[in-house]
């Protein structure tokens, strides 16, 4: 059975999608699976930055292929200390265009056939190649924080979905640094969103530490607020066997 495909997309702009998701890939890498992550935000690609990886290597080396092997493989993956693989964005902005919603197909076949699980970072909003990446994927996760503006996108996000078909459960919310000091009240947050919050991640200023050190904190302190609720979603939300038999049906539907 080809690998689990998951798709993380943020509500607003500094969300900290991209935190969440390599702390996720990391959990996943942590419980045995062979990961990686695929950053699809093409003209701001944060993974690269968050793990501190040189971009030698990116989705730039598929393009212009019609078969992709491992040989292609080899061409666009950057390992990471942490023992999670990355394809990172491109590095030079004229590539950018070139990642198309083909290209972003033929990728992800090519990684799912490759790895137990593929985590795609996408940027914020709907973009056409995020779209083509949530047609394959077994789950969608959708990252806000506690701001009114971030929950309206969210909001927003949550409408689009529900007008692309993209099944209701096959969804997860996120709410990151949903500690923080905050005017929304939990009533208040509920009432717009509309829909069950799946995790909770605390805020903390140990983050931005491990983004300097270029290690997520599910890698270099697994004991960490942080990483604990980003284990707990994980193991609650990716890795049970019904989410397994979600992820069947929807290759089956394939």
């Amino acid at each position: 059975m080809a690998g689990q495909i998951v798709v993380v997309v943020a509500a607003k702009s500094g969300c900290g999608a991209t935190t969440i998701a390599v702390n996720i890939a990391v959990v996943l890498r942590n419980r045995g699976l062979r990961v990686c992550v695929l950053d699809l935000d093409t003209r701001f690609g944060d993974v690269a930055g968050v793990l501190n990886l040189p971009r030698t290597r990116t989705i730039s080396g598929s393009i212009g292929h019609d078969h992709l092997d491992a040989d292609v493989l080899g061409e666009i993956i950057t390992p990471h200390l942490s023992g999670v693989d990355c394809v990172l964005a491109p590095d030079k902005p004229g590539e950018a265009g070139q990642v198309t919603p083909t290209v972003v197909t033929k990728v992800l076949r090519l990684l799912s056939d490759s790895y137990d699980a593929v985590v795609v970072d996408t940027a914020g909003g709907l973009s056409a190649i995020a779209v083509a990446a949530l047609d394959m994927a077994h789950r969608h996760i959708v990252v806000s924080t506690p701001e009114l503006p971030a929950l309206r996108g969210l909001r927003d996000v949550l409408d689009t979905l529900d007008l692309l078909g993209q099944p209701r459960d096959m969804r997860s919310v996120i709410l990151n640094r949903s500690d923080a000091t905050t005017s929304i009240s939990a009533a208040q947050a509920d009432g717009i969103v509309r829909s069950p919050i799946a995790a909770h991640i605390p805020s903390s200023r140990d983050v931005a530490r491990s983004i300097n050190r270029g290690m997520p904190l599910a890698a270099s302190h697994p004991e960490h607020s942080v990483a604990l609720a980003t284990a707990r979603f994980v193991d609650r939300h990716l890795l049970p066997a019904s989410t397994v038999a979600a992820f069947s049906r929807r290759e089956t539907a394939g």
